[in-house]
């Protein structure tokens, strides 16, 4: 457990969890500087995550801001569970002012075992907010992404981010799907909301 952690100004993240198992994050607080993130090319992270494919993952009460992607995971291509368990990562009672709040790669749907996702990501009564800064033309902030820094065009679905009473909101359940350039075949539906970055299936 780490508990109780505060960063400032972080070049690239303020947390790197490489979990062997299991980790909870608990009351974390980041600030950037936002004249970091005039340049593109900037992208520091509250809290970033390894792969958790067979690993359980808790961030609860963080207060990220001024970064450029408050929780993020990348996409791993190749993956494989490393035993039976399904892997999660769950981001819960948090609060989000960052170029993008929470940016959490699942797994291809086909990886599923025994119907489980190979891993899951869920967000949780958490509440965003964007930064007066520069858009980034290829990737526009959002307060929820399953799309920033993912390989465009990719026609494998992926399982989604599960979200539940978004900012604070009891009636705002939904999941987001992987739409980065993709067929549309690679999710159940194709709604959009502001603020998200992908296919909305309520």
């Amino acid at each position: 457990t780490i508990a109780q952690l505060t960063v400032w100004h972080a070049s690239r993240h303020g947390v790197t969890a490489r979990p062997s198992e299991a980790l909870t994050v608990k009351g974390f607080r980041a600030r950037g500087d936002l004249s970091v993130l005039a340049s593109a090319s900037e992208k520091p992270v509250g809290v970033w995550v390894a792969n958790y494919v067979s690993k359980q993952i808790v961030i609860d009460e963080a207060n990220v801001q001024g970064v450029r992607v408050g929780v993020s995971s990348p996409f791993f291509y190749g993956q494989a569970p490393g035993d039976a368990r399904a892997g999660s990562l769950s981001v819960e009672n948090s609060y989000f002012r960052s170029y993008i709040g929470v940016n959490v790669a699942t797994a291809y749907a086909d990886d599923r075992s025994g119907g489980l996702p190979l891993k899951s990501a869920t967000v949780r009564r958490s509440v965003f907010e964007g930064l007066d800064v520069q858009p980034i033309s290829e990737h526009p902030p959002a307060a929820i992404s399953a799309n920033y820094g993912m390989t465009p065009q990719d026609a494998r679905p992926r399982d989604p981010i599960l979200v539940f009473e978004y900012n604070k909101q009891p009636e705002q359940n939904f999941r987001v799907y992987y739409s980065l350039q993709a067929p549309e075949r690679v999710a159940p539906c194709h709604d959009t909301m502001p603020a998200v970055g992908g296919w909305v299936c309520r």
